[in-house]
């Protein structure tokens, strides 16, 4: 059975709170040893950035240059591919989501979902779309009863602002956010992402993207901008502005897109489940349109405020932003976003 259906109630992926596992990447005699020493910088930044108002300028703060930046996004994500790697085929298995088996397979209302959020997303455009739909065929060949998230729930979660709550407090934040939803989805740099590559766990899985290099490089009057700085910026807008604190429980810098879940466990074994996925990996980067691939946030749809039962791509949009091209042919487009940049760079 192939469940691909869509949902009243979808949200992405949300990588539950990152814990080190050292001895996943002991096990792997393939890991470069300047990984290793990454993935321990990275997981001890991780366990401070907490305390900060902003963690994601506090990020920006530790990895402050393009190349820097770059290496943490890089690091991160396959750090955390080959430790889930290992947990998958130490344990033999993989880890079915109750509540999306109760809404698929088992019919039941949108509201066995309790966990109401708030949320900012950014859409992917046509050719990102049509990547994830070759990677999700693949991903049903091998396994026919892995739920893939619809065309039309695909998305990043560029901050989350409230998660799992009931949907009296969450309406009490929308009524604080509101005044704010023009500046949150107002024109802003546009920051590019690129070389996907498929990243995942014992629960879902996602297409992952890195900032562009040549983009970093070439600084503007404004300075080199990318999606880590985009998320601090919006975090910051948020909290300084709205009033509201940021909830989130995802600090690490990733920049991903979640394509499919669980609801079965596996027909197969897991260990042709991660020959399926690297040989998924392998195609992707060997494949040219995927090396090509650039994503620039906010192309052929703006960014989105989405708020209620989302946490599988559904719930309601309080609001959408301008797509970059609209904002590019608005007149006073530069004049509003050096505005928008230089509030930000007060506080920083």
């Amino acid at each position: 059975m192939t469940t691909t259906m869509p949902l009243p109630n979808q949200h992405a992926m949300r990588t539950r709170s990152y814990t080190s596992n050292s001895a996943a990447l002991s096990t792997n005699s393939h890991v470069d040893s300047s990984l290793k020493s990454s993935a321990v910088i990275l997981t001890s930044e991780s366990s401070c950035l907490s305390t900060y108002s902003n963690a994601f300028g506090a990020f920006l703060e530790l990895h402050n240059s393009p190349s820097n930046l770059i290496n943490a996004y890089e690091t991160h994500r396959r750090r955390r591919n080959l430790e889930r790697r290992a947990l998958i085929l130490a344990s033999g298995a993989i880890c079915p989501d109750p509540i999306l088996r109760g809404l698929v397979l088992e019919h039941q209302p949108p509201e066995f979902d309790p966990r109401n959020c708030i949320s900012l997303w950014c859409r992917p455009p046509l050719a990102v779309r049509q990547l994830i739909a070759q990677i999700q065929s693949l991903l049903l060949q091998a396994e026919p009863d892995v739920w893939c998230m619809p065309q039309n729930c695909l998305h990043m979660t560029a901050l989350e602002i409230v998660h799992s709550k009931p949907d009296s407090h969450v309406d009490s934040v929308v009524l604080k956010l509101k005044p704010h939803l023009d500046r949150l989805l107002g024109p802003m740099p546009a920051p590019v992402l690129v070389k996907p590559i498929l990243s995942y766990d014992q629960n879902a899985l996602a297409l992952s993207f890195i900032p562009e290099e040549d983009n970093l490089d070439q600084k503007s009057s404004l300075g080199w901008y990318t999606y880590q700085h985009y998320r601090r910026d919006l975090c910051d807008i948020v909290q300084r502005k709205a009033g509201i604190t940021v909830d989130s429980r995802y600090h690490f810098p990733s920049a991903h897109v979640t394509i499919a879940r669980f609801v079965k466990p596996l027909e197969g074994t897991t260990d042709r489940w991660i020959k399926t996925l690297d040989s998924i990996n392998e195609w992707i980067e060997s494949s040219e349109n995927a090396r090509n691939m650039r994503w620039t946030v906010g192309e052929e749809r703006g960014s989105e405020c989405r708020v209620g039962l989302i946490w599988y791509g559904g719930g309601r949009a309080e609001g959408i932003g301008m797509t970059v091209e609209e904002a590019n042919n608005a007149q006073d487009q530069t004049h509003t976003e050096k505005i928008w940049r230089n509030e930000q760079l007060q506080v920083y």
